[in-house]
Order: structure tokens, then C-alpha cells, then sequence
């Protein structure tokens, strides 16, 4: 997870070990409320990139973000049924 987040993210990276850390329990986070949707690792994690500010540490702005529902955006972006089923049954709520 931490070679793609680098590979999207723009800004430094001072502790690899915290950021790994921030980046499994997010994974892990996401995974707990969506288990019948799947999706890759490293589109997570592409997402995750792509959103965190880069005004503050990247494991900061991990912990700030709804990760769940970024899980679910970024798999019916990927075209899961699933997770279409899933957000409109969230937006219906």
C-alpha cells in the first residue's frame, strides 16, 4: 500500500511506518462496513492518495477522511454492482 500511496501523493512522506499504519487500518476500516464489495487494494489506496491534504501529515489527513464511504464511491467508480447497490441504498436512507 505505501509504494502506491507514494506513487499518487505529492507531498513528503516523514514516517513510512506510521503512514503504513494509517494506511491497514483504513484499508481494514473500509473492508469491516463494505464486506460484500470488493475492490483492489491499490485503487483504495490510489483514492486515499488523491484526497488527503497535503497541508498536514498524510497519516492526519488519513484519520480525518470517511474512509468507508471512499471505499464505496471509489468501487462504483470501478463499476461494481455491488457498490451501486449499496449507495443508492445509502442515499435512499
Amino acid at each position: 500500500m505505501l509504494a502506491t500511496f507514494e506513487k499518487f501523493w505529492p507531498g513528503t512522506i516523514e514516517c513510512t511506518e506510521l503512514l503504513q499504519s494509517a494506511l491497514l487500518e483504513a484499508w481494514s476500516k473500509a473492508l469491516a462496513q463494505h464486506k460484500d464489495i470488493e475492490l483492489c487494494q491499490e485503487k483504495f489506496t490510489e483514492a486515499l492518495a488523491t484526497r488527503v491534504d497535503e497541508s498536514t501529515t498524510p497519516e492526519t489527513a488519513i484519520a480525518k477522511l470517511a474512509v468507508e464511504d471512499l471505499y464505496l464511491c471509489t468501487a462504483v467508480l470501478d463499476g461494481n454492482s455491488m457498490a451501486y447497490v449499496a449507495f443508492d441504498y445509502k442515499l435512499r436512507a
